[in-house]
Protein backbone atom coordinates (compact mmCIF):
# COMPACT_ATOMS: atom_id res chain seq x y z
CA UNK A 1 0.00 0.00 0.00
CA UNK A 2 1.57 3.05 -1.34
CA UNK A 3 -0.04 5.19 1.33
CA UNK A 4 0.12 6.33 5.00
CA UNK A 5 -2.36 7.78 7.53
CA UNK A 6 -1.70 9.53 10.87
CA UNK A 7 -4.09 10.41 13.47
CA UNK A 8 -4.32 14.31 13.75
CA UNK A 9 -6.96 16.87 15.52
CA UNK A 10 -6.88 14.77 18.30
CA UNK A 11 -7.97 18.07 20.37
CA UNK A 12 -11.26 18.77 21.20
CA UNK A 13 -12.77 21.50 19.19
CA UNK A 14 -12.61 24.24 21.78
CA UNK A 15 -16.15 27.83 21.66
CA UNK A 16 -14.20 30.80 23.08
CA UNK A 17 -16.42 32.72 25.36
CA UNK A 18 -15.89 36.61 25.94
CA UNK A 19 -15.90 37.48 29.07
CA UNK A 20 -18.20 40.24 30.43
CA UNK A 21 -18.76 42.70 33.58
CA UNK A 22 -21.27 42.16 36.48
CA UNK A 23 -23.24 45.15 37.80
CA UNK A 24 -21.54 47.79 39.66
CA UNK A 25 -21.55 47.22 43.28
CA UNK A 26 -23.27 49.73 45.35
CA UNK A 27 -20.92 52.97 46.35
CA UNK A 28 -19.22 52.28 49.50
CA UNK A 29 -19.17 55.09 52.48
CA UNK A 30 -17.87 58.05 51.75
CA UNK A 31 -13.90 58.84 52.81
CA UNK A 32 -15.09 62.43 54.31
CA UNK A 33 -18.51 64.00 55.36
CA UNK A 34 -17.39 67.61 54.67
CA UNK A 35 -14.61 69.45 52.32
CA UNK A 36 -15.09 67.19 49.72
CA UNK A 37 -13.89 63.05 49.87
CA UNK A 38 -14.17 59.93 47.13
CA UNK A 39 -16.46 56.96 47.11
CA UNK A 40 -15.72 53.37 44.99
CA UNK A 41 -17.64 50.54 43.69
CA UNK A 42 -16.77 48.11 41.95
CA UNK A 43 -17.71 45.31 39.22
CA UNK A 44 -16.27 41.34 38.37
CA UNK A 45 -15.28 39.69 34.88
CA UNK A 46 -17.84 37.23 35.72
CA UNK A 47 -20.76 37.99 33.64
CA UNK A 48 -19.49 35.64 31.92
CA UNK A 49 -16.17 34.64 33.06
CA UNK A 50 -13.61 34.19 29.74
CA UNK A 51 -13.46 30.74 28.50
CA UNK A 52 -12.09 28.34 25.94
CA UNK A 53 -9.55 31.32 24.91
CA UNK A 54 -12.13 34.11 24.80
CA UNK A 55 -11.42 37.91 25.64
CA UNK A 56 -10.73 39.41 29.18
CA UNK A 57 -13.14 42.09 29.71
CA UNK A 58 -12.10 45.59 29.04
CA UNK A 59 -12.04 48.31 30.95
CA UNK A 60 -11.16 49.17 34.75
CA UNK A 61 -12.70 47.07 37.51
CA UNK A 62 -13.24 50.24 39.94
CA UNK A 63 -14.87 53.54 39.80
CA UNK A 64 -14.57 56.41 42.29
CA UNK A 65 -16.92 59.54 42.81
CA UNK A 66 -16.76 62.88 44.25
CA UNK A 67 -18.62 63.25 47.77
CA UNK A 68 -19.12 64.76 50.75
CA UNK A 69 -18.58 68.47 48.95
CA UNK A 70 -20.35 70.69 51.62
CA UNK A 71 -17.56 72.69 53.38
CA UNK A 72 -16.79 71.51 56.90
CA UNK A 73 -19.01 73.49 59.70
CA UNK A 74 -17.88 74.54 62.80
CA UNK A 75 -21.18 74.87 65.23
CA UNK A 76 -21.26 77.81 67.43
CA UNK A 77 -23.96 77.97 70.08
CA UNK A 78 -25.65 80.67 70.67
CA UNK A 79 -25.47 82.92 74.49
CA UNK A 80 -27.60 85.76 75.82
CA UNK A 81 -27.06 88.85 75.82
CA UNK A 82 -27.31 90.94 79.06
CA UNK A 83 -31.09 91.84 79.88
CA UNK A 84 -32.12 95.27 78.89
CA UNK A 85 -33.09 97.74 81.44
CA UNK A 86 -36.61 96.98 83.07
CA UNK A 87 -39.34 98.83 81.17
CA UNK A 88 -41.67 101.62 82.88
CA UNK A 89 -43.73 100.31 84.95
CA UNK A 90 -47.37 99.60 83.65
CA UNK A 91 -49.34 101.52 86.75
CA UNK A 92 -48.40 104.20 89.17
CA UNK A 93 -50.37 102.89 91.84
CA UNK A 94 -51.82 99.25 93.40
CA UNK A 95 -49.14 97.49 91.10
CA UNK A 96 -48.68 96.81 87.69
CA UNK A 97 -46.19 95.32 85.52
CA UNK A 98 -42.42 96.15 84.47
CA UNK A 99 -40.63 93.84 81.55
CA UNK A 100 -36.56 93.17 80.35
CA UNK A 101 -35.83 91.83 77.33
CA UNK A 102 -32.31 89.63 76.04
CA UNK A 103 -31.79 88.11 73.13
CA UNK A 104 -29.87 84.92 71.79
CA UNK A 105 -27.43 87.15 69.91
CA UNK A 106 -24.16 87.09 71.95
CA UNK A 107 -22.92 85.25 69.60
CA UNK A 108 -26.27 83.69 67.63
CA UNK A 109 -26.67 80.30 66.87
CA UNK A 110 -24.67 79.18 64.10
CA UNK A 111 -23.77 76.32 61.38
CA UNK A 112 -25.89 73.51 63.78
CA UNK A 113 -25.36 75.24 66.75
CA UNK A 114 -27.65 74.84 69.82
CA UNK A 115 -30.04 77.24 70.71
CA UNK A 116 -29.77 79.35 74.42
CA UNK A 117 -31.84 77.76 76.67
CA UNK A 118 -34.17 80.16 79.21
CA UNK A 119 -36.31 83.31 78.39
CA UNK A 120 -36.18 85.59 76.51
CA UNK A 121 -38.55 87.80 78.54
CA UNK A 122 -39.13 88.57 82.06
CA UNK A 123 -41.74 90.65 84.16
CA UNK A 124 -42.02 91.64 88.01
CA UNK A 125 -44.45 93.39 89.95
CA UNK A 126 -44.04 96.85 90.52
CA UNK A 127 -45.42 100.12 92.46
CA UNK A 128 -47.94 96.83 94.20
CA UNK A 129 -47.21 99.07 98.02
CA UNK A 130 -48.25 102.51 96.22
CA UNK A 131 -51.98 102.91 97.10
CA UNK A 132 -53.88 104.93 94.37
CA UNK A 133 -55.48 108.46 95.53
CA UNK A 134 -58.62 108.70 93.74
CA UNK A 135 -60.21 112.24 93.07
CA UNK A 136 -63.31 113.59 93.84
CA UNK A 137 -66.03 114.41 91.44
CA UNK A 138 -67.33 118.35 91.48
CA UNK A 139 -69.69 118.66 94.57
CA UNK A 140 -73.21 118.36 93.04
CA UNK A 141 -75.91 121.41 93.44
CA UNK A 142 -76.97 121.74 97.03
CA UNK A 143 -80.26 120.61 97.95
CA UNK A 144 -83.72 122.02 99.41
CA UNK A 145 -83.16 124.12 102.42
CA UNK A 146 -85.12 122.12 104.71
CA UNK A 147 -86.23 122.29 108.68
CA UNK A 148 -84.36 119.66 110.55
CA UNK A 149 -86.89 119.11 112.86
CA UNK A 150 -90.44 119.62 111.60
CA UNK A 151 -91.28 121.97 114.75
CA UNK A 152 -88.79 124.10 114.86
CA UNK A 153 -90.41 127.39 114.49
CA UNK A 154 -87.22 129.30 113.36
CA UNK A 155 -86.46 129.91 109.63
CA UNK A 156 -83.14 128.40 109.66
CA UNK A 157 -82.43 125.00 108.00
CA UNK A 158 -80.28 122.53 106.74
CA UNK A 159 -79.18 121.30 103.39
CA UNK A 160 -76.31 119.36 101.87
CA UNK A 161 -74.62 118.48 98.93
CA UNK A 162 -72.53 115.45 97.68
CA UNK A 163 -70.14 114.28 95.83
CA UNK A 164 -68.01 111.11 94.81
CA UNK A 165 -64.64 109.23 94.95
CA UNK A 166 -63.15 107.88 92.07
CA UNK A 167 -61.80 105.47 93.53
CA UNK A 168 -62.58 103.98 96.91
CA UNK A 169 -63.82 107.23 99.24
CA UNK A 170 -61.12 106.51 101.93
CA UNK A 171 -58.36 107.19 99.35
CA UNK A 172 -59.26 110.78 98.45
CA UNK A 173 -58.71 112.15 101.86
CA UNK A 174 -60.36 113.08 104.92
CA UNK A 175 -63.96 113.80 103.49
CA UNK A 176 -64.82 109.95 103.81
CA UNK A 177 -68.60 110.25 102.87
CA UNK A 178 -68.02 113.63 100.26
CA UNK A 179 -71.16 115.38 102.06
CA UNK A 180 -71.25 118.84 103.29
CA UNK A 181 -73.83 120.37 105.10
CA UNK A 182 -74.58 123.78 105.73
CA UNK A 183 -77.06 125.76 107.59
CA UNK A 184 -79.81 128.05 105.30
CA UNK A 185 -82.51 130.57 105.54
CA UNK A 186 -85.96 128.67 104.56
CA UNK A 187 -87.75 129.79 101.70
CA UNK A 188 -90.95 130.42 103.35
CA UNK A 189 -89.20 132.73 105.16
CA UNK A 190 -87.58 134.79 102.61
CA UNK A 191 -90.95 134.90 101.05
CA UNK A 192 -92.55 136.22 104.04
CA UNK A 193 -89.29 138.31 105.53
CA UNK A 194 -87.04 139.08 102.89
CA UNK A 195 -83.68 140.18 104.73
CA UNK A 196 -85.36 141.49 107.87
CA UNK A 197 -85.07 138.38 110.04
CA UNK A 198 -82.32 137.54 112.73
CA UNK A 199 -81.81 134.27 110.47
CA UNK A 200 -81.10 135.38 107.25
CA UNK A 201 -77.82 136.04 106.86
CA UNK A 202 -78.17 139.58 105.14
CA UNK A 203 -80.03 140.39 108.40
CA UNK A 204 -77.96 143.53 109.99
CA UNK A 205 -75.82 142.59 112.41
CA UNK A 206 -75.20 138.53 111.66
CA UNK A 207 -71.77 137.70 112.01
CA UNK A 208 -69.26 136.98 109.39
CA UNK A 209 -69.42 133.38 110.15
CA UNK A 210 -73.09 132.91 110.13
CA UNK A 211 -72.68 134.93 106.58
CA UNK A 212 -69.94 132.43 105.18
CA UNK A 213 -72.53 129.22 105.90
CA UNK A 214 -74.99 130.83 103.88
CA UNK A 215 -72.95 132.37 100.84
CA UNK A 216 -73.56 129.37 98.26
CA UNK A 217 -77.51 129.64 98.67
CA UNK A 218 -77.50 133.79 97.53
Amino acid sequence: DDQDFQECGANACLNPINGQWSAWSPFAACTATCDGGTRLRSRTCTNPEPADGGDECTGSDTDFDECGISPCLNPVDGQWSDWSPFSACSASCDGGEKMRTRSCAAPAPSDGGMDCTGRAQETKTCNADVPCKGEWSSWSSWSVCRKPQPLNLGCTGSRARVRTCSTAPNTCGPDVDGEQKSKCFLDKCRQLYGVDHPDHPDFPGAGADHKNEHEHEY
